[in-house]
């Protein structure tokens, strides 16, 4: 194999690699905005979770509840574009977290609900 050619691969990676990262980095940095938009004007407790629903997808929710744990605002991230946006999950709006897990429209969101809870609960402690 010709060395220039090693090289122009390895480069090829290496940029590949670098534009997944950057990407990564500005998604997450929206969502970050996103999330602070929505605690902005929330009275109460905010707790998000994440979990893998497929081989090759992940969910992440965002909880919203008042003081005493009534759910009063549930987003999904719906986008995986660089323009990330959060849709409403009302079937769990007016239940209380612990109540919350049984009327989930997708069973598999169970884990990332579990984390947002345990996030909430937690934060109460502090």
């Amino acid at each position: 194999m010709d060395f220039g050619k090693g090289i122009a691969t390895l480069i090829f990676i290496l940029l590949v690699w670098l534009a997944g990262t950057i990407s990564q980095y500005l998604y997450w940095k929206k969502v970050r905005v996103l999330i602070h938009e929505y605690a902005k004007n929330h009275e109460g407790y905010l707790g998000t979770g994440m979990c893998k629903i497929s081989f090759s997808r992940k969910v992440f929710v965002l909880v919203l509840t008042d003081f005493d744990f009534k759910i009063t605002g549930c987003y999904e991230l719906a986008s995986l574009s660089l323009n990330p946006s959060f849709s409403p999950i009302r079937e769990v709006i007016g239940f209380t977290v612990d109540s919350a897990i049984e009327k989930l429209p997708n069973p598999k969101y169970a884990d990332a609900f579990k984390q947002a809870f345990h996030a909430i609960k937690s934060s109460k402690k502090s």
